[in-house]
């Protein structure tokens, strides 16, 4: 992407350059459930506003199950490619597949269980 994201007034991300966008390795999810190896991300952010409260980004995981808790913070993503189930505490499964969009609000714990290789856009969101 030829956008300069420190001083655009807006970012456009279309689906093509986000599935076609370089990702750099970011970390092993720690949380992965027992008798799972830790699952590779990839990513890259795209903008952060001055207060770091707000930021927007790509984020790309390998198939496999983990723990997800939104302390002190929430999501909005839209899945680009793969699939994936989430199962909050209370036991709903949400099914989420290319093109589909979840909200996950601050505080929201459950489990993701990656299918195939996800590529999601996401906007956290922190609170105070």
């Amino acid at each position: 992407m030829a956008t300069d994201v420190t001083t655009a007034a807006t970012l456009r991300m279309g689906n093509a350059d986000v599935a076609a966008a370089d990702l750099t390795d970011w970390s092993v999810i720690p949380s992965a459930v027992e008798g799972e190896a830790g699952l590779q991300t990839r990513g890259q952010e795209f903008w952060t506003r001055e207060d770091g409260k707000v930021s927007t980004g790509i984020w790309e995981c390998e198939p496999g199950t983990f723990r997800s808790r939104f302390a002190g913070r929430g999501e909005f993503i839209t899945i680009i490619a793969g699939e994936l189930d989430c199962t909050a505490e209370d036991g709903t499964v949400t099914e989420l597949r290319a093109g589909d969009s979840m909200t996950f609000p601050e505080g929201w714990t459950g489990t993701w269980h990656v299918k195939s290789r996800v590529r999601k856009v996401y906007a956290e969101f922190k609170g105070e």
